[in-house]
């Protein structure tokens, strides 16, 4: 989730609040997705505590876009309809597929990442390139381990690099640098955000 939101700040670096939760809450949201599969007791545990800090995480951008009117909620409250009811429809079967289909198959596809672009085209589509972002370094460092990750699913040859375990050392290393990136980054941000609004007055 962290490296997901570090990509997604990474590739296209935002200049506005709204902007930064939008790289936040589409990083987060790209970046755990590939997860949905794990089934073993340990990862599903892991995953849990991942997917709870994310809702908590997601619940709390979506309030503070509510208070300061970034445009998240101005837009599904202005554009509810079929189009939204389809893209959640998308986003509920890849869900469910993803549930059901083993690790590291589905989930971590190209394939997956087309239906996923599919449903926030038709959801939220200025999140598009900041979950994209989040699911595409997903399936980087997943390649980087020595499990075959099936990105051309449903071709079942998967592809790995070998160079890393899973909970190895360099995996915890991708994973603090990356946060660390994000706090300098937002930190960034948000301090020209702040000057600029002073700057104002």
């Amino acid at each position: 989730m962290i490296a997901g939101i570090g990509a997604a700040v990474l590739i296209s670096p935002p200049d506005t609040i709204g902007g930064c939760l939008q790289a936040l809450l589409g990083g987060a949201l790209g970046g755990l997705i590939c997860d949905l599969d794990v089934q073993s007791s340990t990862y599903c545990r892991d995953a849990r505590v991942v997917r709870n800090t994310a809702l908590l995480l997601g619940a709390v951008i979506l309030f503070l876009d509510w208070k300061w009117s970034t445009g998240i909620w101005d837009h599904i409250g202005s554009h509810l309809g079929s189009r939204q009811l389809l893209g959640l429809g998308i986003f509920l079967v890849i869900t469910i597929a993803g549930k059901l289909s083993s690790h590291r198959s589905f989930t971590h596809s190209f394939l997956a990442l087309g239906f996923l672009m599919a449903a926030f085209y038709f959801l939220y589509a200025p999140l598009i390139p900041y979950v994209a972002a989040g699911f595409l370094s997903h399936m980087f460092l997943d390649l980087l381990n020595k499990k075959p990750v099936e990105i051309f699913y449903p071709y079942k040859k998967g592809v790995c690099l070998r160079l890393f375990s899973a909970d190895g050392l360099a995996n915890r290393l991708i994973c603090t640098v990356s946060l660390v990136f994000v706090v300098v980054q937002m930190w960034d941000i948000m301090w020209k955000l702040v000057l600029g609004a002073a700057g104002r007055f």
